[in-house]
């Protein structure tokens, strides 16, 4: 959840969780389906919980939508979804007989909180600037950057060749979302121009203006 949030990601965060965690489950031979799926089902979390590059993402392409809205909005449903899967993974390692791996007694639980309060904070900085709106979505998303730029040096995670080849994915990863944006905002112009969804909408309707039809007769994404 954590990771996806902090990414915007669900692929990423289903690449690192996964690669980090499928060693320690062969290790103690977890079912590889089970596992595979835990991981798969919990990443798309990342998507709704703050801060996220989804929400920015679809502002733009629908015109101007409260960036920070988004954000409040999407908390609940992201928490919700995350604590049905852990319920879920639970229930499920239960049945198969899956037990917890303990944790190491050698380092204590108050160091271990302390460790993590730095990379925690980006949370917190970043919803606390955008709420209290001493900067932007936009500007927090180059802030939550920099911040996390600024941990990988101090915990000397990354050298220069690590930062020129996250450059080279950043660049590609910016291009394909660019491209979608400009894409979608052409096709957005071209349809409002046209009257073409007015003149769906106006079919729709003419048809019947039942609930239950217009649920059915609807396009659906995988038409």
């Amino acid at each position: 959840m954590l990771f996806g949030a902090l990414s915007g990601s669900s692929v990423a965060a289903a690449s690192a969780i996964g690669g980090c965690m499928s060693p320690i489950e062969k290790e103690q031979k977890y079912d590889p389906a089970y596992a595979a799926a835990a991981n798969i089902a919990s990443a798309p979390t990342g998507l709704l919980i703050p801060p996220t590059s989804a929400f920015i993402v679809y502002s733009t392409v629908a015109g101007g939508v409260s960036i920070s809205t988004l954000f409040m909005a999407g908390y609940v449903p992201g928490i919700l979804m995350g604590v049905v899967c852990m319920i879920v993974a639970f229930i499920g390692a239960k049945k198969l007989g899956i037990k917890a791996v303990g944790r190491d007694k050698s380092v204590g639980i108050l160091k271990i909180f302390v460790d993590a309060i730095p990379s925690l904070l980006l949370i917190i900085i970043v919803i606390g600037g955008i709420v209290s709106g001493i900067f932007t979505a936009t500007e927090g998303a180059g802030i939550a950057v920099l911040y996390c730029l600024i941990l990988s040096i101090i915990y000397k995670s990354m050298n220069f060749k690590t930062f020129v080849e996250i450059l080279k994915k950043s660049a590609k990863v910016s291009g394909v979302i660019l491209f979608l944006i400009s894409a979608s905002s052409a096709m957005s112009f071209v349809m409002a121009y046209s009257g073409i969804p007015a003149a769906i909408s106006n079919g729709l309707l003419s048809i019947s203006t039942n609930k239950v039809c217009l649920l059915y007769t609807s396009p659906s994404p995988r038409d």
